[in-house]
């Protein structure tokens, strides 16, 4: 279990660093250039920045606490296990809604975008064609 959290830790630090580094190098081109050349938005990115932060948050706090009460080197009052309970849930929800929010955001980029033709429009729906 340390080595998941640590895993966890370090995966998320990584793309937390990659979306930084991503985001200053796009911040320096210019919003317009960034706008015409990239693959994902802006919004995109920033769910993403965030989710690695609550990502780094569960594998160093939740999953630490966790597993030292669960081997019993560590009690807990009532009080500090439903804080310890109460931010799992929360980080965990709120990583399942910035996947959530991605799914959205990426499904309207594709069929709602900024800059297209009047007559290059197409109808876009989550129903299969007839």
């Amino acid at each position: 279990m340390a080595s998941i959290a640590l895993f966890t830790v370090v995966a998320n630090v990584t793309v937390f660093l990659a979306m930084v580094q991503t985001l200053i190098r796009d911040a320096r081109r210019g919003l317009k250039t960034v706008a015409i050349n990239s693959t994902n938005s802006y919004v995109t990115r920033f769910l993403m920045l965030s989710m690695t932060v609550s990502g780094v948050m569960v594998g160093s706090v939740i999953m630490p606490l966790s597993l030292l009460k669960t081997l019993g080197l560590l009690v807990l009052s009532y009080a500090q296990c439903a804080v310890m309970v109460y931010l799992d849930y929360l980080l965990c929800a709120v990583s399942t809604l910035h996947v959530l929010f991605m799914a959205v955001d990426t499904y309207l980029v594709i069929c709602k975008p900024l800059k297209r033709g009047k007559h290059d429009q197409k109808e876009c729906n989550w129903t299969k064609p007839k």
